[in-house]
């Protein structure tokens, strides 16, 4: 087996040649403003890596699995079965979001709509005769390449079986909310319901750093709020599952996220996750019932905040397994027989 990635850590690629694997690095610069020009810039180089490695020794099988992209094609052999994904890409902002959003990002989401839907068109063509098996991150993506001749869905996260972990008690009136602190993440969101009285006696919690951060606190000062809309920064991964753990819901409220890794890591230590009803995070509330959603709504402010304040615990027969990593290795292996055959 050979990989073909980016640059690793010593300690990954001591692993993966421990294990037999051929690792091939692949290193481009990095376009800050525009990093799909560095993705475009990686698949062409590593579509020649690939073609080197063919031709010294005959691949039987490829596997593309990407920057969860779906409007970018994959590196491909002739005559090689190639399996593409997951990818996502295809949940987009839902209009009746579009008042609760600054103009200026309502503009970059319309230019990337126009950009990607375009491509997306040519790239569905190229997979409906070149992709075998296409694993979609969530059912707009599948639904997005219903021509290709096996889809099926499977989000790209992998979930950690519950353990004996030692979390403090769970914090009845407080709310997580984690990410990159951008616009399209929707703290800006939770941060407005707090001011509703449905919420008026809890406490959200921001984990995460990012650009907009002070233009945070300013509004939850502005809503008088500040007092109960804690931000933590960046912290390291075992202390926001503690965080997660403790508290008595989770919020997930990005605009198009594919798949939703936060909403996965809430559910995997027992706290419902509360989003919209809209792309891959409400897929696995759905599908493992931990968790509710709401109605996408420029004007549902305050039935978020209902909402929020309702969301009932997690069940306690809730199905986690398909998630876990044993199952994901069950699937990769029919996937591969299944491509070969």
């Amino acid at each position: 087996m050979e990989i073909i990635t980016r640059p690793l850590d010593q300690d990954t690629r001591t692993a993966l040649l421990s294990a037999g694997i051929g690792v091939n690095e692949v290193a481009v610069s990095h376009f800050r403003r525009i990093p799909q020009l560095s993705y475009i810039r990686w698949l062409l180089q590593a579509q020649a890596r690939l073609t080197e490695i063919h031709a010294a020794s005959p691949i039987s099988l490829v596997h593309h699995i990407t920057y969860a992209t779906d409007w970018l094609p994959a590196p491909k052999l002739e005559g090689v079965p190639l399996i593409w994904g997951p990818v996502g890409g295809s949940t987009g902002l839902p209009k009746a979001l579009g008042k609760l959003f600054s103009r200026r990002l309502l503009a970059k989401e319309l230019i990337r709509s126009c950009l990607t839907g375009t491509v997306r068109l040519f790239t569905r063509r190229w997979a409906k005769t070149n992709v075998d098996i296409l694993i979609a991150q969530n059912h707009d993506t599948a639904r997005n390449y219903a021509g290709v001749r096996r889809v099926y869905v499977r989000p790209n996260y992998v979930i950690t079986p519950p353990t004996s972990a030692d979390f403090g008690p769970r914090l009845e009136k407080n709310i997580a909310i984690v990410g990159r602190l951008i616009e399209m993440k929707g703290v800006h969101i939770a941060i407005s319901a707090m001011a509703s009285d449905a919420l008026k006696e809890w406490t959200l919690h921001v984990i995460g750093d990012g650009p907009v951060r002070e233009k945070l606190q300013n509004q939850a000062k502005s809503l008088g709020v500040a007092d109960r809309v804690l931000f933590h920064g960046q912290l390291p991964r075992d202390t926001v599952l503690r965080h997660l753990a403790e508290v008595r819901c989770s919020l997930l409220l990005s605009t198009h996220d594919a798949a939703g890794w936060s909403a996965a890591e809430s559910i995997s230590v027992g706290t419902p996750v509360h989003t919209w009803n809209h792309g891959g995070p409400a897929e696995i509330v759905s599908l493992t019932g931990c968790g509710t959603t709401t109605p996408p709504s420029s004007e549902g402010v305050h039935e978020l905040a209902m909402a929020i304040a309702g969301s009932p615990p997690c069940p306690s027969d809730a199905d986690l397994s398909p998630y876990y990593l044993e199952n994901l290795t069950l699937e990769l292996r029919n996937w591969y027989d299944e491509a070969i055959r």
